[in-house]
């Protein structure tokens, strides 16, 4: 029973389980990238760089929401 408890605590804070589906997504590239640069490369150093880059890039992007058309407004001021 505990484990139904904290399943029902977690969809109240996250309805959506949005985190836990970031969190998954996070995980199987963080894998995914570790054991390219681990065994397909053979590489140790670019594999522990490859898992600590997946998971910081994870936890500093913001992937909520729709995605938006980006508006790009120019650098300098025209003079006109």
């Amino acid at each position: 029973m505990p484990r139904r408890a904290g399943l029902e605590r977690l969809r109240t804070r996250d309805p959506g389980l949005a985190a836990v589906r970031r969190a998954g997504r996070v995980a199987l590239v963080a894998c995914t990238g570790f054991y390219t640069a681990r065994y397909g490369l053979g590489n140790d150093v670019a594999a522990i760089y490859t898992l600590f880059g997946a998971i910081a890039t994870g936890g500093m992007s913001s992937s909520a929401g729709r995605p938006t058309r980006c508006r790009t407004t120019p650098s300098t001021p025209r003079s006109g």
